[in-house]
């Protein structure tokens, strides 16, 4: 048990910060499972009105097999083995796809002139991936993803690889260079419970959250934010503020309006909700 929580903006908690500020304390409680989990209730009774969401996750796994047992109740998630993502020319969720097993989005081969393939998830969409997700040079990520395992993003030569989406990740990120972020509009979202390793040259709007988070590899330019549990090595400069973000799109992002956080000093009545919340302790 965390004791007395408090439900405030996430914005306002995370997203007006770049995580750099010297006064920034990244509470114990904003972790990409309690966004996460604090998110998908919300989602589950906007995409299907005729169920019951679900409540009280305390764990990446109690999220994951919620959705599993969703997949195969066959009214709401469609159960999908990685060959149903991996053998498409241009590998596409279609729908609310729950994709059990590791998912390797290979570049196509010589004879379809060495193809980039991309992943895309349809617009207010999510595709669940129950393990590891491996993409190689020269490809994107569209749309929302929740990997319950490692994303590892392979680079080759002077090949661009890009992120355009949010990314829930119960595990470590590793990402080659040569990285393009998001735009203004869409910003890129990186959550993971473990590391998050950076080559050099990344550019866009992002925001990273991670347990530690390694971006030293110079040439990188982040207008967004990065906020680490743990350690976070950046070249000076390396984030600046991003004073473009939209507050009303936080759920066309896959991330909840508001988060549960520990309670810190004075807070006017009616503006926060204080509750319990329950967890499981996480151990790497």
């Amino acid at each position: 048990m965390t004791g007395s929580v408090q439900e405030v903006s996430t914005v306002d908690t995370i997203f007006d910060y770049t995580g750099t500020e010297t006064d920034f304390v990244l509470s114990p409680l904003v972790t990409p499972t309690n966004l996460l989990s604090t998110f998908i209730p919300e989602f589950i009774d906007s995409s299907f009105s005729w169920i019951e969401p679900e409540l009280g996750f305390t764990s990446f796994m109690d999220i994951m097999s919620y959705i599993e047992e969703l997949s195969q109740q066959g009214s709401t998630f469609q159960y999908k083995v990685p060959s149903d993502l991996e053998s498409q020319w241009q590998p596409t969720a279609w729908w609310y796809w729950y994709v059990d097993g590791d998912v390797e989005i290979e570049q196509g081969s010589k004879n379809q002139n060495n193809l980039v393939r991309n992943l895309t998830v349809q617009e207010d969409q999510i595709l669940f991936i129950n393990g590891d997700l491996t993409m190689h040079a020269g490809s994107t990520i569209y749309g929302n993803v929740v990997v319950n395992g490692n994303l590892t993003i392979i680079g080759q030569g002077s090949s661009e690889q890009g992120i355009s989406g949010t990314l829930y990740v119960n595990g470590n990120v590793n990402i080659a260079k040569n990285l393009r972020l998001g735009t203004a509009k869409r910003p890129s979202f990186v959550f993971a419970e473990g590391e998050i390793n950076l080559g050099n040259k990344v550019d866009g709007y992002g925001y990273f959250l991670s347990h530690t988070f390694d971006g030293n590899q110079g040439n990188i330019t982040i207008i967004g934010g990065v906020y680490t549990s743990n350690n976070s090595s950046l070249p000076p400069g390396g984030v600046t503020e991003n004073p473009s973000f939209i507050e009303e799109n936080l759920y066309e992002y896959a991330i909840p309006y508001k988060i549960s956080v520990d309670p810190t000093g004075e807070t006017p009545p009616g503006e926060v909700t204080t509750t319990f919340k329950f967890t499981y302790l996480k151990l790497n």
